[in-house]
């Protein structure tokens, strides 16, 4: 397997091909390079899930312009539920344009991948805040 080290990490922060959104201290990025095997698992799906969209916007005529993102700082968001303030933070946004005759349709959703871990207290849980989220105008 193949993994980034700190120092190609930081070479590519100095060649700017990292994003101020990217940014990890040396502690943060050693935190982060700690992977257990089940979150290896979790990474993987959605690897695969990236690349499943990948191929079918590829081979369609209908859909385009396809935006998959896995990095949450990017889009993570708050809701507010039982007086309290809920930090959500997806494993994934995608973006894809759809095309009907003369017409453009631009669809956002955010994506969760679950390998069977999380309980169905916890998967209610994201569900009503995605709800939440929709509802207050997100």
């Amino acid at each position: 397997m193949l993994h980034l080290t700190w120092k190609g990490y930081s070479a590519l922060r100095t060649g700017g091909h990292v994003g101020e959104d990217a940014a990890l201290s040396p502690q943060t990025f050693t935190r982060r390079m700690g992977v257990s095997a089940q979150m290896l698992a979790h990474e993987l799906m959605i690897g695969d899930v990236k690349a499943a969209f990948t191929v079918a916007v590829g081979d369609s005529e209908r859909f385009s312009d396809l935006n998959f993102d896995v990095w949450p700082r990017r889009y993570e968001f708050v809701v507010n539920r039982d007086n309290r303030r809920v930090p959500v933070k997806p494993d994934g946004h995608i973006r894809f344009i759809e095309k009907q005759d003369d017409e453009e349709f631009e669809y956002h959703y955010f994506f969760e991948a679950d390998t069977g871990t999380e309980t169905l207290d916890r998967v209610v849980e994201k569900c009503v805040n995605y709800r939440d989220y929709y509802r207050s105008g997100g």
